[in-house]
């Protein structure tokens, strides 16, 4: 059976298929649209010099089943006082994400035994899903050797090199990472090169540690891109000013082709990192 959930910004989970109380139905927008502009080249015959993603609506009704007002309230209250508002849909295992505004929210009373809300939002993103890499820092075994161990359910396997991993992102869009580690790191370092060895992205902090007690969260996403310093009292500390502008410190990973992902540091290192993979597509 499809599942469906919203996702608020603080983590707030409701779920629109609530046995005997809630579901939702009807839903649209699950598929792909894009502009597309064309050229003559001659009678008959055209190419296409240009083609744009659409931004698409997604509509559905939710139904409530009982105790009518008090959840339909409940859920008012959430869409309302919520900053942001992803999508969660279940089709099978996996679950995809979309981040949408709810713009349209309309009913018309309990009709037919149930109180039918017509739910109108627009997608923000593309249909994604994040996929874990967990890095577990083994003791050094010698001075200056790293050994890195990736746990990962899908098919990234860990490169020959201890400080790599090689992915191979699905989707249809290239994909985006996000990296989080706790301190300590020194002198720390990410960076992406194709499979030939070209480099195409390198992010590298200088002059700024992350302490024990510190944690690193760094992010290459289009919505919230940038590298920052957690405090143990949660304070963020923006890191852009060391960090090397002159490189491309924010970069996409292609899809469908293996791209090798280096993490280093010097000294001391933390127990666990881990390393998300953004996956985009057009229509799930």
């Amino acid at each position: 059976m499809r599942k469906y959930y919203l996702v608020n910004d603080i983590g707030v989970i409701y779920d629109l298929q609530q046995s005997s109380i809630v579901f939702l139905g009807g839903l649209s927008g699950l598929g792909f649209a894009q502009s597309v502009t064309y050229q003559n080249q001659k009678d008959g015959f055209f190419s296409i010099t240009k083609t744009t993603p659409m931004q698409k609506p997604l509509n559905g009704t939710v139904h409530f089943l009982t105790d009518f007002y008090n959840k339909a309230r409940e859920f008012i209250d959430f869409i309302i006082n919520s900053d942001g508002l992803t999508l969660i849909y279940q089709p099978l295992e996996t679950e995809y994400r979309i981040d949408v505004d709810c713009n349209v929210f309309d009913h018309n009373g309990i009709t037919g035994g149930t109180l039918p809300i017509s739910l109108s939002m627009t997608a923000k993103t593309p249909w994604y899903k994040a996929v874990p890499i967990l890095i577990e820092f083994e003791p050094i075994p010698t001075e200056n050797a790293k050994i890195y161990t990736y746990v990962y359910p899908y098919n990234y396997r860990a490169s020959s090199d201890d400080n790599s991993v090689v992915v191979s992102p699905s989707g249809h869009f290239p994909a985006e990472l996000t990296f989080e580690s706790p301190g300590p790191l020194l002198n720390f370092a990410i960076q992406a090169k194709t499979s030939d060895g070209e480099l195409i992205g390198r992010m590298e902090i200088e002059g700024c540690d992350i302490l024990l007690g510190q944690t690193l969260h760094y992010s290459t996403r289009a919505k919230d891109s940038g590298v920052w310093r957690i405090l143990a009292d949660g304070t963020k500390e923006e890191l852009i000013n060391y960090i090397n502008l002159a490189n491309t410190n924010f970069f996409e990973i292609t899809p469908n082709e293996n791209t090798t992902i280096s993490i280093s540091s010097t000294g001391t290192q933390p127990d666990t990192a881990t390393l998300k993979i953004y996956e985009y597509y057009k229509a799930v």
